[in-house]
């Protein structure tokens, strides 16, 4: 990206703007822009063309917008774009950090690995819907074993079904499971219990069976292992308690079927059935399950324990898929001891996310430590996103603490820097991709405190060194803009102001990135308009030398308020001042009145508008308006002996003694109060802090003027 141009028009208050960035000359742009003038406005532009909207006016809608923005003559396409807004509270980038992997080589073998244990799943679980009937398998068999994965709850009941002796069920897994069976079986408990019981003592007086001994369930199991181990092959037999010889598996079959019919033909055990099956048939919705207790009866003896029959159909569902369950535990098990490994050596490494958290624990002053709780997760699965713990630290104590509740406890500043986390993440991952990106940052450092913005500078300065980044950085803060400028650092080049009138937003070369009071002694001893705007600048010199009672300092004073001497001091006595400072100066100036020059530059600036922001012109149109409003309310104020009698803040002073006297001049009182307001700060400028004035329209200073000398 070597040349960025932007044409808007009608863009989020933006009424016109043309301008070109050259990043051939730098990777790095600052725009100083007073508040008002554009720079919320282009962050907005960028972010719209970034989420792929058209930009508008939002104000009026009606106008047409215009944005292109092209790079190379192309246009700036979404993904070429990220916007660093002040701050967000709903901004996140998990997604983006779970992007920030530790060796591709680990996790490319690990989604091998799932993939294809996932494939034999799959597979398996096509047949076990088709055998149970039931659509959400999966979902039913975590929810019966309780366990995190269905892999856990397979391998949990293996034995079991290893011992299992399949039996084919004549109805399927939502049939006889619901909750209308449910809540029949635990209404009529009572009489299942009673047919139970009878079914019970049956079994206990069988010549076959052996209540809690030797079941139904034990002789099919003996009669396949006799099967499947050849036993009758041999030509072994078999003898019973009650003498009977058995010398093939169909013999033992039939004999399990005719004593299960035997018992299953009691009298008294039909007639406790037929209470069951009375009340079964009073309730239509139970049909399914009337017809399937009809067909086996004995079904009723597993479902008394209902959790437990559950756990048995799906044993037995597995069972009747025995080698295509086994192959599958077979791979989970071995694949577990190959992730264990997968997970250990991604763990040794470090990890670019992690570096993300330290740089964030390093830098930046905030009462907490950050760390990544599911590390190996975050490493190795795509869907999973990065848990962020906290640790708070007050110096008396630490404490463990989640991110929604540690947002209650802290300061709007260590709130953004929490939201600061989460952009560092998202450049990271525009990192790795290694795409080239134009990042517009507005405002980052916005109620950080210095050691915070120091930290954030740094970093920008350490992205923009990389070249993949090009950056426009918005500020409406001068101090953060010469501090940018100076320590990234960004050459004058690279360094812009705005300018905004109601049809334009130009953007000018930057102004003031060193100490402004350097430029002005080298040019005020021929420039009229610094050499009057000095005086502010050296009063405040003489009152850090001398005190505020020194001769010249009070001079100085009577030429910012409306003084007996105010309109006659001569420009010569300035000059007398001033070299008392610096003596070897030599100014050429006409001998008039200091208040003549004031208002002769004062007439300039109206009359040739600059497309500089010039500290100068706000400090002269702020000593000549509030000069004029001194001189306005004193002719009006009729006692004069009471104005005399002022020796501090006279602006202020003067106005109380007018409100008293003219309070009916409503209109009058708010122009002085907006005088009183917008002028002192300009004109008690110090080395210091001077960028309050800079965000100070000089139309709002020329309109100001113009209403109190009408």
């Amino acid at each position: 990206m070597q040349k960025l141009k932007l044409n808007l028009e009608n863009c989020y208050g933006i009424a016109k703007l043309n301008c070109e960035f050259d990043f051939s000359i730098g990777n790095a742009k600052i725009i100083y822009a007073p508040n008002g003038s554009m720079k919320t406005s282009l962050a907005k532009t960028f972010n719209a063309i970034a989420k792929e909207k058209e930009p508008e006016d939002q104000i009026f809608p009606s106008r047409k917008s215009i944005c292109t923005i092209t790079k190379g003559g192309k246009r700036l396409v979404p993904k070429d774009i990220l916007v660093v807004e002040p701050y967000s509270d709903s901004f996140s980038s998990k997604d983006r950090m779970a992007t920030l992997l530790v060796n591709p080589e680990l996790k490319k073998r690990y989604a091998e690995i799932l993939e294809s244990i996932e494939n034999k799943k799959t597979e398996l679980f096509k047949i076990i819907k088709k055998d149970s009937g039931s659509s959400n398998a999966e979902v039913e068999i975590k929810s019966i074993y309780g366990k995190k994965t269905i892999f856990e709850c397979l391998d949990s009941f293996s034995e079991d079904v290893k011992k299992n002796v399949y039996w084919e069920p004549h109805f399927t897994y939502t049939e006889i499971v619901n909750i209308k069976i449910q809540d029949f079986l635990k209404t009529h408990s009572d009489l299942i219990k009673d047919y139970l019981d009878k079914y019970a003592e049956l079994i206990d007086n069988s010549t076959i069976f052996k209540k809690g001994i030797f079941g139904t369930e034990n002789a099919l199991i003996i009669n396949k292992a006799l099967g499947d181990n050849r036993f009758f092959e041999a030509n072994h037999k078999l003898i019973l308690e009650n003498k009977t010889l058995i010398d093939n598996n169909d013999e033992i079959i039939n004999i399990i079927n005719t004593e299960k019919q035997k018992i299953l033909k009691d009298k008294e055990l039909i007639k406790k059935f037929e209470k069951i099956d009375t009340a079964i048939t009073r309730n239509a919705e139970l049909k399914t399950f009337k017809s399937i207790l009809e067909s086996d009866p004995t079904i009723l003896t597993k479902m008394l324990d209902y959790e437990a029959f559950k756990k048995l159909l799906w044993i037995n569902y597995f069972t009747g898929e025995r080698e295509s369950y086994n192959l599958l535990l077979q791979e989970y098990h071995k694949a577990q001891k190959e992730i264990d490994s997968i997970v250990q050596k991604a763990n040794s490494e470090k990890t670019e996310w992690e570096t993300v958290i330290d740089l964030f624990n390093n830098r930046f002053d905030v009462p907490f430590k950050l760390k990544v709780l599911n590390q190996d997760d975050v490493i190795l699965k795509d869907k999973t996103s990065p848990n962020i713990g906290f640790t708070y630290e007050d110096g008396r104590g630490s404490t463990s603490i989640d991110e929604n509740s540690i947002k209650k406890f802290l300061s709007t500043g260590e709130q953004r820097a929490l939201y600061l986390l989460n952009i560092i993440f998202e450049i990271e991952v525009r990192k790795k991709d290694g795409n080239e990106c134009l990042l517009v940052l507005d405002d980052i450092t916005d109620s950080f405190d210095y050691k915070n913005k120091y930290a954030i500078i740094e970093y920008i300065k350490d992205i923009s060194e990389l070249g993949l980044f090009k950056m426009i950085i918005l500020t409406h803060n001068f101090d953060f803009y010469r501090t940018v400028a100076s320590r990234l650092p960004i050459s004058y080049r690279n360094c812009f102001m705005t300018i905004k009138n109601d049809t334009e937003v130009k953007i000018v070369p930057g102004e003031y990135l060193k100490n402004v009071f350097d430029v002005w002694v080298k040019k005020f001893e021929n420039d009229p308009k610094i050499f009057i705007a000095s005086i502010p600048f050296v009063r405040n010199m003489i009152e850090y030398i001398h005190g505020g009672t020194d001769p010249n300092y009070l001079k100085l004073t009577n030429l910012l308020h409306i003084k007996s001497d105010t309109k006659t001091l001569k420009v010569n006595d300035l000059v007398s001042i001033y070299k008392t400072i610096w003596p070897n100066k030599i100014f050429s100036y006409p001998d008039i009145t200091v208040f003549e020059m004031i208002t002769e530059e004062t007439s300039k600036i109206i009359s040739n508008r600059s497309e500089k922001i010039q500290l100068e012109n706000k400090i002269i149109l702020s000593m000549m308006i509030r000069l004029k409003a001194e001189e306005f309310m004193i002719s009006k104020i009729s006692d004069k002996t009471v104005v005399e009698t002022i020796k501090s803040n006279q602006t202020r002073e003067l106005l109380k003694i007018y409100k008293l006297e003219y309070s009916e001049k409503t209109d009058e009182i708010k122009l002085m109060e907006q005088v009183n307001l917008m002028t002192s700060e300009n004109i008690h400028i110090n080395a210091f802090m001077y960028e309050p004035i800079l965000d100070l329209s000089d139309n709002y200073l020329i309109d100001l003027f113009r209403k109190i000398t009408d």
